[in-house]
């Protein structure tokens, strides 16, 4: 069992980055295997590289594409909230990409599946989000799920990593012991290192 930190205080980088310095922290994002990943996702080519063909239209955007042009469009406006804290569009944007980044150090690929067994919680979406860019398939989850029920999803789908909340990394330890599958425990409240 892996123990991430995924708090949004250790996650949430306020200082602006060249989109480029991101990238390159967790590889070519573009799919000419470019240090640019402006359409953030392994499978697409960026930007440039789609001017560069001649053709400026979208290739088959989803949705985290769809939050990286709400992060240049609309950089500031909130994008989540719970209670008291917000996160803006680039935040999550950011977050994403380290998310990203976190599950590609796992093993995770293109097409691969990733398992989410987290509450109603900001990390959820930046899970969710850090999942797509990398252009794998999520697989929620209901974190009341059994030992035995989390072993049908996981050996079901396929899922190379589950991510799961602390409070439930129990069902998901004894439901991933026998598969390939690795746990990643959430737990915001420790100190990230």
């Amino acid at each position: 069992v892996t123990s991430a930190t995924l708090s949004l205080k250790s996650m949430v980088d306020e200082s602006p980055r060249p989109e480029a310095a991101v990238a390159s922290r967790i590889g070519p994002l573009c799919g000419y295997d470019c240090a640019y990943g402006g359409w953030g996702m392994s499978h697409f080519p960026c930007r440039t590289h789609t001017k560069q063909r001649g053709k400026r239209q979208r290739v088959n955007p989803n949705l985290a594409t769809l939050l990286t042009e709400s992060a240049a469009k609309f950089p500031d406006r909130t994008n989540i909230r719970l209670d008291d804290v917000a996160l803006s569009y680039s935040a999550m944007d950011m977050v994403s990409q380290k998310v990203a980044g976190l599950l590609r150090a796992k093993g995770v690929e293109q097409g691969d599946r990733v398992a989410i067994m987290l509450p109603n919680v900001p990390h959820f979406p930046m899970v969710y989000f850090g999942s797509l860019r990398l252009g794998a398939t999520v697989v929620p989850m209901n974190v009341l799920l059994t030992g035995r029920e989390v072993t049908f999803y996981l050996e079901n789908s396929g899922a190379k990593v589950i991510v799961v909340w602390h409070d439930f990394a129990e069902a998901a330890i004894t439901g991933a012991e026998g598969t390939d599958c690795e746990v990643v425990s959430i737990n915001p409240d420790e100190v990230a290192g």
